[in-house]
């Protein structure tokens, strides 16, 4: 297996038992053990383990903090994630989550974007059990494949009501529970994919580390798209430029990996990379994304180093 899709699955499914401690009704610190028991079923022991030890609190008990540099990395991208996701503290809630849960707006604390009851959230962990299936094997033999696979049903899974990771949110806590899980979990796994492709495991200090946002936007897209106000016209060139955009994601896919393009949409896009991956997955997006217009549009491509 390679070490890199063992970090990265580990990164992408660390919380994915919160969705069951919720449901039950446990403290916050126990969704590693659900995290752990939801993994084991799906990939086996070492990596249910390995996704279980992302934290080192006073809360965990010693056998569930970080003890190899792929629980230092997940551990790491955690916390780098939540402190992205969650700028503000928290002012209401407790550590015992009790169900209802709500996914606010992430413009209005105000608005409720979904209401979960305890058997939604058993609902859906259940689903994603059963649409995961065993795949220890499988991951044995091609960990890149069964990683990508793993990643891409994860986004996908939608159940009753149109229920999926991105209505659930990472936290229960207000003013912070306005960011989905699978958001957060995607945002885990870019930045666990770029600590190990950008050198691994250097330290707790997130000062030791570089990342790089890449963003590719089409030019003079509008000129393009309305030289010909005929509705077939439009929608053909509207659905080209989607085609494109497609293409030059598939490129930073082929480089990082489909978990860290944060965006993309309507000939642009927004990437994590490590620093030394920037310029190689930006010339093969630029390149993809002009090629699939056939010159007619072309992209600019840049990134900025923080």
């Amino acid at each position: 297996m390679s070490e890199l899709d063992i970090v990265r699955t580990c990164a992408l499914l660390h919380d994915i038992g919160k969705l069951e401690c919720w449901a039950n009704r446990k403290p916050w610190s126990e969704h590693v053990f659900y995290t752990y028991r939801f993994v084991k079923a799906c990939l086996g022991e070492d990596v249910a383990v390995s996704a279980m030890r992302h934290h080192i609190g006073v809360y965990y008990p010693d056998e569930y903090r970080p003890k190899t540099d792929v629980e230092r990395i997940v551990c790491l991208a955690d916390n780098l994630a939540s402190g992205a996701d969650r700028v503000e503290k928290p002012s209401h809630g407790t550590s015992l989550p009790s169900p209802p849960i709500e996914l606010t707006h992430v413009l209005s604390s105000d608005r409720v974007r979904r209401r979960l009851e305890a058997r939604d959230l058993a609902y859906l962990s259940q689903a994603l059990s059963s649409r995961l299936g065993a795949l220890e094997e499988k991951f044995s033999e091609d960990s890149r494949t069964t990683y990508f696979n793993v990643f891409w049903d994860l986004s996908k899974l939608e159940v009753e009501s149109g229920l999926s990771l991105r209505l659930v949110p990472a936290d229960t806590r207000r003013p912070i529970n306005d960011v989905s899980l699978w958001d957060h979990l995607r945002l885990t796994a870019a930045f666990a994919t770029c600590i190990y492709l950008g050198g691994g495991w250097r330290g707790d200090s997130p000062s030791n580390y570089r990342f790089a946002l890449l963003s590719g936007d089409a030019d003079r897209i509008s000129s393009f798209i309305n030289e010909s106000l005929r509705l077939p016209d439009l929608n053909a060139r509207s659905r080209l430029i989607e085609e494109a955009t497609a293409v030059a994601c598939k490129s930073l896919h082929k480089h990082l990996g489909p978990e860290c393009v944060l965006y993309a949409g309507g000939g642009s896009f927004l990437a994590l990379a490590p620093p030394n991956l920037a310029d190689a997955a930006l010339k093969d997006a630029e390149s993809g994304f002009e090629s699939a217009t056939e010159g007619r549009v072309s992209m600019t491509v840049s990134h900025v180093v923080f």
